[in-house]
């Protein structure tokens, strides 16, 4: 069938067009239509961590305008924080146009981001956003006031802590002795002039020596005196009037000569003031066997192996030794003379650090006109006395040791002697040799120099003679005019020793010393009185007034305005165990002994110890520098400068070895999950005290601060300022809700209990490596403090009263019990009658211990014991 030649071109036009559509159609795109288009985020955002791998991957896709992916596009990702992690810092899309990297959040806190961009569309990117956690914020403020507890930190102690001061008789024996005996000498002192001085050089002690006979000679040729005593250092000479002869006109005659400044009579006078002793009879008296050094537990540095030293401990710890032993322990170079009533060189804990180049200036004769009874047991050196003395000479060993027993009327020979002895074990017995007890000096050159007669009286005359000998002057040897000298000056002089009376010669020979370069330190008076004693009224010397393990004044103490420093004298206030322990002789048995002394005597030789630690230490320093550097590192007792009462403070090891004010301390703060007790982070804070703390998880956490020592980023160890947030015993919880932050701000100081907490709904809450100081009175039952571990392993667990040590001292001798979460006792209860090795507290330690609540439960060692204590955890030994 043939087409109309119109209707052939309609249909030709037709096909052209259906060409065309079909065209359209086709599955080939067209190049526009297939570019990348889109850029988008597809899971990884808006999650939590805390410095760790976030658990879902970041993912981003790329497709075209009609939604399909694109594959192969190359996809770069960066992070904000520089410390994050990505797993690739760049990727590229696969199949489905998908690319992925895993983010491990970096340390900084709150918000992090990671942006994702592809080059093949300019302008376009995806940001990711997680929370590395909340942010805990807050300030901790550092109170001045003393961490209840030894070791003693450096601090201003307020007043409100120290006991009232009251007269309490010692529950020891008391020593007692007669009073002044004439001797018919007299001492005759010169005048200084253009050719005779005072502590001049050896040409101006032999110019004095030629004026000194000159003047002299008729009086002797005509035998009004006799017995010259030279003494060319200070201008003074003893004579001794003759039988027949009257003192008085004696007298008169040798102050008829123009150059006589003055004639005294040289009487022997009680110079030890009555002072009490009470024996410490065996190494079972001192709780242990011996002690680990360096010890474990709350003691910042080591303690000598040496068996009595846990008696000990209160004194040492009360002038801060065990931190200073952690940077000196002593020097025999260092030359220290003790003047005083002699020596026993054979007693065990001297082996070494005496010298033997020291010296007897105790005149001879009986200091009783008749023999008189020893009562008791008088032992192998007879039933009676005379108070024989032989004279002087190299030999500085006290032959006996009496006092005086008044109701009885007859002399008591002593047990519990040597009082020179128990001076120098305070300064420097032998330490961690095992023996006896330590000195605050484990080596040091200790010269005896004894100016005091058996029954501790002396004359002026004799111990002006013993300073300057110790200070390696000339001094009076016979009484041919003779004299002796020291083969070296001592650095430090020990005088625990005194009267009321002001002897000009006495007085010479201090500023003799002195200018020659000796530092003298002496007892400020055993009296209860704040009328003067000397020598430590004279300006050169530095006095010292005596403190209990109570840090307060010992209630016999001597006063005044010439008081430099305060030391450890002790207080038997409620045991014998509260004085000072050292060195002692039995002069009944004629073997070594060792006894707590009481005294103002005992607080002396603590300044002169740490004096000569700090020479050890500080070897260039001169005496005048060296009573400044004591007198500006002690510690302030009441409002900060000196009292009457203190002086300038507590003397302290640690601060005038290390010319410091203490230890560098800085705060921290620490994280505990409330649940698990586990530490989360412990962090420092700024200088002001402000801190902040990121990266917290949702949950609740206990907030602690503390200080620590030099660096060494430990807090919660007994003795150094702790705290939390929250009341007394029980830390708050801080909640942290998902990615929020909070604060908590708080104070640091002495981490006490809150009452009552006798059952575990009310048990004071510790977690671990933290402390707490508790009391228990009367009225108290037993306290109860939970703890929880955080994970199966060893821990401990410790008690012991404050101050001291356990059974040693004034405080609470503890039971410690450690308690499931049922209340059923674990283990074996310590108390201060079974403690472990190192007989200082009371400790329990279990292996294998399963995380999980925990109870402590503390009480005195008898129904009756009261006083407070200090319970610690921790996760170390």
């Amino acid at each position: 069938m043939s087409v109309p030649p119109r209707y052939r071109a309609l249909m030709m036009i037709a096909a052209a067009f259906a060409g065309s559509v079909a065209g359209c159609r086709s599955d080939a795109p067209s190049g526009a239509l297939s570019e990348p288009a889109k850029f988008t985020l597809v899971s990884g955002d808006a999650q939590v961590g805390n410095g760790t791998l976030l658990p879902t991957p970041l993912v981003v896709q790329v497709t075209d305008v009609e939604g399909r992916p694109k594959s192969g596009i190359v996809v770069t990702w960066a992070a904000s924080d520089p410390t994050a992690t990505l797993s690739a810092t760049t990727s590229t899309t696969d199949d489905q146009g998908r690319a992925q990297v895993t983010w491990t959040l970096g340390t900084g806190p709150g918000r992090q981001t990671v942006t994702a961009t592809t080059a093949v569309l300019p302008g376009s990117q995806v940001v990711f956003q997680a929370n590395s956690g909340g942010v805990l914020t807050g300030g901790i403020s550092v109170n001045q006031s003393l961490p209840i507890g030894f070791p003693i930190l450096n601090r201003v102690i307020p007043a409100g802590i120290l006991a009232i001061r009251t007269i309490v008789e010692p529950s020891a024996s008391a020593r007692q002795t007669i009073g002044a005996t004439r001797t018919r000498r007299l001492i005759v002192e010169f005048k200084a002039t253009a050719g005779a001085t005072i502590a001049g050089g050896p040409a101006a002690a032999q110019a004095n020596m030629s004026m000194m006979q000159q003047h002299l000679a008729a009086p002797l040729a005509a035998r009004r005196v006799t017995r010259p005593e030279m003494s060319p250092a200070i201008l003074a000479a003893r004579v001794t009037v003759p039988e027949g002869e009257s003192v008085e006109s004696a007298a008169a005659l040798l102050r008829a000569d123009p150059a006589v400044q003055s004639v005294t009579e040289d009487l022997i006078v009680p110079m030890l003031q009555p002072y009490a002793a009470f024996p410490a009879t065996s190494a079972a008296d001192a709780g242990a066997a011996a002690v680990p050094s360096p010890l474990a537990g709350a003691l910042p540095g080591p303690l000598p192996n040496d068996p009595f030293m846990p008696n000990a401990l209160w004194h040492y710890n009360l002038v801060d030794a065990p931190r200073a032993w952690k940077l000196q322990t002593g020097s025999e170079a260092v030359l220290v003379a003790v003047v005083d009533n002699g020596i026993r060189y054979e007693h065990p804990s001297f082996p070494t650090n005496l010298t033997r180049d020291g010296y007897n200036f105790v005149t001879a004769g009986n200091r009783l006109a008749a023999p008189a009874p020893v009562c008791g047991t008088p032992g192998p050196l007879g039933s009676t006395t005379t108070l024989r003395e032989n004279g002087p000479g190299p030999d500085p060993t006290q032959p006996d040791d009496l006092f005086f027993n008044p109701s009885g009327n007859c002399w008591v020979r002593s047990t519990t002697g040597n009082h020179g002895l128990h001076v120098a074990g305070t300064i420097g017995a032998v330490g961690n040799d095992g023996i006896g007890v330590a000195g605050l000096n484990w080596k040091v050159s200790i010269r005896p120099v004894r100016v005091l007669d058996v029954a501790g009286r002396g004359s002026f005359f004799d111990i002006a003679q013993g300073v300057l000998y110790a200070a390696g002057l000339p001094a009076a040897k016979d009484t041919a005019g003779g004299t002796v000298t020291a083969p070296s000056r001592a650095a430090i002089i020990n005088m625990s020793l005194g009267g009321g009376s002001d002897a000009s010669v006495l007085r010479n020979a201090i500023t003799a010393a002195t200018i020659a370069g000796s530092l003298i330190v002496a007892s400020a008076g055993n009296s209860q009185s704040s009328s003067p004693s000397y020598p430590a009224a004279y300006p050169e010397v530095l006095a010292v007034s005596a403190l209990g393990p109570d840090l307060s004044l010992s209630s016999f103490s001597n006063i005044g305005g010439n008081i430099s420093l305060s030391a450890p004298g002790g207080n038997f206030r409620s045991s014998g165990s509260s004085g000072v322990i050292s060195s002692t002789w039995n002069y009944v048995t004629g073997t070594p002994s060792y006894a707590y002394y009481q005294g103002t005597s005992m607080a002396a030789p603590h300044v002169a110890g740490v004096a000569a630690l700090t020479l050890a230490a500080n070897p260039g320093l001169t005496n005048a520098q060296l009573r400044v550097r004591l007198q500006n590192t002690a510690v302030h007792v009441g409002a900060p400068g000196r009292n009457d009462q203190y002086g300038y403070g507590i003397v302290n090891a640690y601060n005038a070895v290390t010319g410091s004010q203490g230890p560098v301390r800085a705060t921290h703060v620490r994280v505990v999950n409330a649940t698990t007790g586990a530490t989360v982070q412990t962090v420092p804070t700024a200088a002001d005290g402000s801190y902040s703390v990121s990266r917290l998880a949702q949950g609740s956490y206990f907030v602690y601060g503390g200080q620590d020592e030099d660096g060494d980023k430990v807090i919660g160890i007994p003795g150094r300022r702790f705290g939390w947030f929250g009341q007394a015993g029980n830390p708050t919880p801080v909640t942290m809700a998902n990615g929020t932050n909070a604060s908590a701000s708080f104070a640091i100081g002495t981490p006490t209990e809150s009452k009552p907490h006798l059952t575990t709904a009310t048990a004071n809450k510790l977690t671990m490596n933290t402390y707490m100081v508790g009391q228990i009175t009367a009225t108290d039952g037993p306290a109860l403090y939970s703890i929880v571990i955080p994970a199966t392993g060893t821990y401990y667990f410790e008690a012991a009263g404050v101050l001291g040590a356990c059974s040693i001292g004034i405080e609470l001798n503890v039971k410690l019990e450690l308690l499931d979460a049922n209340g059923t006792v674990i283990g074996s209860p310590a108390t201060c009658a079974n403690f472990g090795a190192s007989g200082l507290r009371a400790e329990i330690s279990l292996q294998g211990m399963q995380a999980g609540t925990y109870y402590i439960r503390i009480s005195g060692a008898t129904a009756t014991s009261t006083g407070q204590y200090r319970v610690w955890v921790r996760d170390q030994p």
